[in-house]
């Protein structure tokens, strides 16, 4: 039961992957919106669910229903961090 959210991240993932790109990891990860002139203090954290590729970093929304292509927050490239 443990490896079913790793699953599903993997499932969105999958539709997304460019060829010859793979999957080396999944977990979760908190993150926030940042908005301007509001301190980051006093901004809610949410729960995002997080697949690293080899070759890019894809972030999906959390809901209660397992995530899609569709719920895709971030989606880039290392070098552009």
């Amino acid at each position: 039961m443990a490896r079913a959210p790793k699953e599903r991240v993997e499932q969105a993932a999958a539709a997304l992957l460019s060829p010859g790109e793979r999957v080396t990891s999944t977990g979760s990860c908190w993150a926030v919106q940042v908005r301007p002139r509001v301190p980051l203090f006093f901004l809610a954290r949410q729960k995002y669910m997080m697949a690293l590729t080899d070759r890019r970093i894809l972030v999906f929304a959390r809901g209660r229903r397992k995530p899609e292509p569709a719920d895709l927050v971030i989606g880039k490239r290392y070098e552009s961090f």
